[in-house]
C-alpha cells in the first residue's frame, strides 16, 4: 500500500491562497503533462483560477524540469509570463524560482509569491 498527496486539492488551494493575496496573473512552474502529479497539479491550479474569473491568458505554464537548477535556468520565461506568483511542482523547483528571482532584483515575497509542494 502506498499514501500519496491530493494533487487536485493542492492546485486548488494554492490558487485561492494566492488570489487572497490579491494577485491577478500566474505561472505554474513544473516538469510538464508528462509527470502525473504536475499534470493534476496545474490543471487543478488553472480550474480553481478560471472558476475565480481570471482570464486563461493571465495563467501561464513554465515547463523547467525537477530540480532548483532546472527552475533557475527558466526564469527568463517565468519573468516573461508576466506573472506576480507561482505554484511550484516541488519544493526544489520553488527554492529555484525564489533564488532566481531574487538575483534579478524581484523582492520575494513582496513583488512575487512564489508556493512550493512536497519536500523534495
Amino acid at each position: 500500500s502506498s499514501v500519496d498527496v491530493d494533487n487536485v486539492a493542492i492546485g486548488a488551494q494554492a490558487a485561492e491562497r494566492l488570489l487572497e493575496a490579491g494577485h491577478a496573473s500566474f505561472v505554474f512552474v513544473g516538469p510538464g503533462p508528462r509527470v502525473a502529479s504536475s499534470a493534476e497539479r496545474e490543471r487543478a491550479f488553472r480550474a480553481r483560477l478560471v472558476q475565480a474569473d481570471v482570464h486563461p491568458s493571465r495563467i501561464a505554464s513554465v515547463y523547467a524540469g525537477y530540480s532548483a537548477a532546472d527552475a533557475e535556468g527558466a526564469v527568463d520565461a517565468i519573468l516573461d509570463s508576466r506573472a506576480t506568483a507561482s505554484l511550484c511542482w516541488n519544493d526544489d523547483t520553488a527554492r529555484g524560482v525564489a533564488n532566481a528571482l531574487l538575483s534579478r532584483g524581484v523582492r520575494v515575497p513582496e513583488e512575487f509569491s512564489v508556493i512550493g509542494v512536497d519536500d523534495h
